[in-house]
C-alpha cells in the first residue's frame, strides 16, 4: 500500500468518523488537520513542505516552458517574474488549491492616481479586447489580500488545484496563452504611463 493512501486511511477515516463527515472517495477531498496536513488527494497527502516543493516544481516547469519565448519585442524575458517596466504596475501570476490567475495590478498608493491610470486603461480596452479574445474582469480599488487598495485587470480559472499535477498542462495552458497576449497589449499600452 502506498505510504501517503496509508497515513490518509489512518489518520484522515477516524477524523471524518468523529466528525460524522463521510469518508471523501471523490477525486480529491480538502481539509486541515492542525498546522500539519494541507491537502488531501486520496491518492497523496501532503504537508506544508511537500506542498511547498510542489508548487516550486511547477513553477520551475512553467518557467522552463516559457524561457524560450521572446517576449512581444523580440527581446528574451523572464516570464514569470515578468517586469512591466512602469512604476505601480505588476503583472502576477498565481496558482492555489482552488484556481488559477493572471492579473495586471496597479497599486499607488493615491486611490485618486489609482483611479486616474486606471481609467487610461479602460482607455484602451477595445485594444485589450482585440488582443486578447476574451472577457476579463475589470475591478477598480479592489481591496486584495493585505487589505489594501489596488485596481486589476484580472482572468481566473476555478477550480484547478496546483497540488494536482493532473491539473499542470491546463493551469500551463492557461498562463502560457494569457502571459504572451497580455505581454503582446502590455508592449502597446506602457507607454501610456512612462512618463506619469
Amino acid at each position: 500500500m502506498d505510504i501517503n493512501l496509508f497515513v490518509c486511511m489512518k489518520v484522515f477515516v477516524p477524523l471524518c468518523l468523529c466528525a460524522s463527515v463521510p469518508f471523501p472517495f471523490g477525486p480529491l477531498a480538502l481539509c486541515t488537520f492542525g498546522p500539519i496536513f494541507t491537502a488531501i488527494n486520496c491518492r497523496h497527502l501532503y504537508t506544508h513542505q511537500q506542498a511547498s516543493l510542489v508548487r516550486k516544481e511547477f513553477w520551475t516547469i512553467l518557467g522552463q516552458y516559457l524561457a524560450p519565448i521572446p517576449s512581444s519585442e523580440g527581446i528574451k524575458i523572464n516570464w514569470i517574474n515578468y517586469r512591466t517596466g512602469v512604476k505601480h504596475f505588476h503583472v502576477k501570476m498565481d496558482a492555489t488549491d482552488s484556481r488559477a490567475f493572471i492579473s495586471l495590478e496597479l497599486d499607488h498608493k493615491d486611490p485618486e492616481m489609482q483611479r486616474l491610470y486606471f481609467e487610461q486603461l479602460i482607455a484602451m480596452e477595445g485594444i485589450f479586447m482585440e488582443i486578447m479574445q476574451e472577457s476579463w474582469d475589470w475591478q477598480l480599488l479592489h481591496i486584495n489580500e493585505h487589505d489594501k487598495p489596488v485596481s486589476l485587470i484580472i482572468k481566473e480559472f476555478v477550480g484547478l488545484k496546483v497540488l494536482n499535477k493532473d491539473n499542470w498542462p491546463l493551469i500551463i495552458s492557461f498562463f502560457k496563452e494569457r502571459i504572451l497576449k497580455l505581454d503582446q497589449f502590455w508592449s502597446i499600452a506602457k507607454d501610456q504611463f512612462l512618463y506619469t
